[in-house]
């Protein structure tokens, strides 16, 4: 009985001591403009990972003339490779939070773009050489 307790004791230890968001993983990287070390001349970055370590959206805080974030989404095809590359778009928020991509996709691209291609796209060719 007595390593039962320690059992269930360790294992709701173990899960307390995540290392990222709960919600995913990201680096935020902070990049001083002067020697007075303020957030509000500092460039702010922060880079979300999906769950095999792969880019999944990059946010600029507060990147905009009227401090509003700008927002770059990632995304991956069947093989894992990335075969669209969005353009940035600023987005309504200003607090470097992940937004779900599907929301990004319509609205915000055409508040800001007057095409109707927003992305670039690559085609591979059928090889294992991902060419």
């Amino acid at each position: 009985m007595r390593h039962l307790y320690s059992f269930l004791l360790l294992l709701f230890i173990s899960g307390l001591a995540f290392g990222q968001s709960p919600d995913k993983n990201y680096i935020k990287a902070t990049e001083y403009l002067d020697d007075t070390a303020d957030s509000d001349t500092a460039l702010i970055t922060v880079q979300y990972f999906d769950g095999l370590g792969r880019p999944e959206q990059s946010v600029s805080v507060k990147a905009t003339p009227d401090y509003k974030d700008i927002v770059t989404k990632i995304e991956y095809d069947g093989f894992g490779r990335q075969s669209l590359d969005y353009l940035p778009v600023p987005v309504s928020q200003s607090n470097g939070d992940f937004i779900d991509p599907g929301n990004i996709t319509g609205n915000y691209y055409m508040q800001n773009y007057t095409q109707g291609t927003w992305y670039s796209e690559k085609t591979f060719e059928n090889s294992p050489l991902n060419r």
